[in-house]
């Protein structure tokens, strides 16, 4: 059982930290915080939460808990491993001051509890520990698991440089995996392992593959410093062992230039796995590996597929330097080399600006491989001058289904550019490829107008593509406008459709022909009806936009939404109320009027509307808002202070509609008999006595 003062003072601590956070500022020049000093008499606490609750408090402070280090440290050999941790990790929290601790904490790499391993290597790296701590780390090293292993070689490199020789000593051991920690330890160094590179380059022989390998790549990691190993490095590139070839690949390109010759050499080699590895090694030296980039064309030719493919990414990390070289030699002989170059320069992007004039002619290239190439190049390069579009143009006729296909979505990027083409690409809505017309139908949103040419072509297709085919033919066509009449009967057919984007994608468009209401209200009556809601929200769009003109589908439309068909209709008459068709917003508003659940909440564009400039939008708003009642009244009582003179009167007019009913926005009506329009004085003192005459003569109202 657990002391109950101490379970109180553990409650006690906890509060104090709720309350009080982790502040790790101090409270008075170099003397601890408070906090910190309440903390400390708990790390003696008889109870093992108390005292792992302080420590875990402790941490929080950080570097201001500075004046805990002593007895922190004494914790590290608590009975209990949750304490023992928890002191550790305050003390890696508090930094460089926790240095003292170094050498109880490298007692605890040897601790019987993982968590208790981790958290000592972790509070290692942060203290800063010595040269002296370089055993006890390095003999944790073998057989850890990897998250360990990761914080003993982090622990090992904030050592420093005073940790290279006892590490350079660590290499002769015996114990392989004593070497192999030591060889990434040096190598978790970095350029400050510089003076192990010899001890490094003979441990590339060693007996044991995991030195041999974990020395490769400590030599990388050191990079430049390393150039010495580069002879050794090269050997160990072309050796038959798979993985150090690989490993020496990666420390060649950490060194860099240095390395460039031999490389460039082993692109060569008869062995493909030296050429794949070189290839590899020149990519990740990047754009330094500049004079390289003509024999990794020249790889582009190479038997090997594998070969070919890190010669090309190679190119493409080396990036601009490349790009003179992949241009030449789309010029090439080779079929092979012109087309791994033009993919090349594709995955370049718009940084292989210049090769875009050679690849344009190998548009016409006899191999059609390489054709696809340089579309797809150009796709991603996307050149839009004139020379471009035509040469795109053209490739729209290529046999060859995949140039078609990559022509299209090129200029889809182009955009309105592509104008010149237009018809050309027009002409392959009747392509025998789905996936062609579709992407010809994808780019017309993002191309120049259409023109009346489209119509046969989008009329075939709303009829036969599938549903995102027939769903884009439909907007397509009505971006046509009037001009799109003779698609109506399709149009209509397609707002009928199985699938609810193509019907509402018709509607749509049917409204943005311009018909008389009377020839398509009843579709639009059974679209308000549809399962869809888009579907239902595009007839309510277009009922909106004739019901301007045509009553009946204004009163269609107000009749379907108070039924509950349509429940987006306030929001898209709230939108419509700023149409710029004075007709359209007087609809809108006439509708917002018929349903009080509507209008209240959107009770403040009506009240805008009584100063629009057009006298029957201000006569359907007003008469709205009296239909609206009390709901919308204190709305509308905003109105009788607005700047406009109409607004105002159209308020007070609109208030004494109100009757009794409008008692509560009686004092807003007496400011107004102040006004300093008559007639707006006028109207206040009629509204106020038809809202209550008794309370407005005794106010004084005549």
């Amino acid at each position: 059982m657990h002391d109950p003062t101490a379970l109180r003072l553990v409650l006690a601590l906890l509060l104090a930290l709720a309350a009080g956070g982790g502040a790790r500022a101090q409270d008075n020049g170099s003397a601890p915080p408070l906090k910190v000093r309440a903390l400390i008499p708990f790390l003696k606490s008889p109870d093992a939460n108390a005292r792992t609750q302080a420590a875990s408090a402790l941490a929080e402070h950080g570097p201001a808990a500075g004046a805990a280090v002593p007895a922190l440290t004494r914790l590290l050999r608590d009975p209990e491993a949750s304490v023992r941790a928890e002191a550790a990790r305050a003390l890696g929290s508090i930094g460089l001051a926790a240095r003292p601790a170094t050498g109880e904490l490298c007692l605890l790499l040897h601790d019987a509890s993982a968590a208790v391993r981790l958290q000592a290597a972790r509070a290692l790296r942060h203290v800063g520990p010595d040269a002296g701590a370089v055993p006890f780390l390095l003999a944790e090293v073998p057989g850890v698991r990897s998250e360990m292993r990761r914080e003993l070689l982090a622990a090992l490199a904030a050592v420093g440089k005073p940790a290279v020789r006892p590490l350079i000593t660590a290499l002769s051991d015996r114990q392989s995996e004593v070497r192999e920690g030591a060889a990434l330890a040096l190598g978790a160094l970095g350029p400050d392992g510089k003076p192990a590179v010899a001890a490094l380059t003979r441990a590339l022989t060693d007996k044991s593959d995991l030195v041999r390998w974990s020395a490769a790549e400590a030599l990388g990691k050191i990079g430049p410093g390393a150039a010495p190993a580069v002879p050794p490095l090269l050997a160990a590139l072309k050796g038959r062992e798979r993985v150090l070839s690989w490993q020496a690949a990666h420390a060649l390109a950490g060194i860099g230039k240095a390395a460039l010759p031999g490389l460039t050499e082993a692109l060569k080699h008869e062995s493909t796995q030296v050429r794949r590895h070189a290839a590899l090694a020149l990519g990740r030296i990047g754009p330094d590996a500049e004079p390289a980039t003509k024999p990794l064309v020249a790889a582009f030719g190479d038997p090997d597929l594998l070969v070919r493919l890190e010669a090309a990414e190679a190119l493409v990390c080396i990036g601009l330097p490349a790009v003179e070289a992949l241009t030449a030699a789309l010029a090439g002989p080779n079929a092979d080399v012109r087309r791994a170059a033009a993919e090349a320069l594709g995955r370049m992007g718009q940084r292989a600006r210049k090769a875009a004039p050679s690849l344009l002619t190998l548009l016409k290239d006899r191999d059609v491989g390489v054709r696809r190439a340089a579309v797809r190049a150009l796709d991603r390069i996307r050149p839009a001058g004139p020379r471009a579009v035509a040469a795109l143009g053209e490739a729209l006729k290529d046999e060859d289904r995949d140039v078609r296909l990559a022509a299209a979505q090129a200029l889809r990027r182009i955009g309105p550019k592509a104008g010149p083409v237009m018809l050309a690409l027009l002409a392959l809505l009747e392509d025998r490829d789905d996936w062609v017309r579709l992407t010809v139908l994808r780019a017309l949103p993002v191309l120049p107008p259409l023109s009346r040419e489209a119509l046969p072509a989008l009329r075939t297709a709303l009829r036969k593509e599938g549903p995102d085919g027939r769903r884009l033919a439909a907007e397509a066509l009505g971006r046509l406008g009037p001009a799109a009449r003779p698609a109506v009967p399709d149009l209509r057919k397609a707002a009928t459709d199985d699938h609810p984007r193509v019907r509402a994608a018709a509607i749509e468009s049917l409204s943005k022909i311009g018909l008389q209401a009377s020839a398509w209200l009843p579709l639009l009556k059974k679209a308000l009806r549809d399962g869809d809601p888009l579907v239902r929200e595009r007839a309510v769009r277009a009922l909106v936009l004739i019901g301007s003109e045509d009553r009946d589908a204004a009163a269609t439309l107000v009749r379907f939404a108070t039924l509950g068909l349509a429940d987006d209709v306030p929001f898209i008459l709230h939108e419509q109320m700023r149409n710029k068709n004075p007709a359209v917003r007087a609809a809108a508003a006439f509708s917002l009027g018929q349903e009080p659940k509507w209008g209240i909440r959107h009770a403040r564009v009506l009240v805008e509307a009584l100063h629009d400039p057009d006298t029957t939008v201000r006569m359907a708003a007003s008469e709205a808002l009296v239909k609206l009642g009390t709901g919308a009244q204190w709305t509308v009582a905003r109105g009788l202070q607005h700047e406009d003179v109409k607004v105002r009167l159209a308020a007070a007019r609109i208030l004494g509609r109100l009757g009794p009913k409008g008692k509560d926005i009686f004092e807003d009506l007496l400011e107004a008999v102040r006004d300093k329009d008559a007639r707006v004085r006028r109207e206040a003192r009629n509204a106020l006595h038809n809202i209550d005459p008794v309370a407005a003569r005794k106010a004084g109202v005549p």
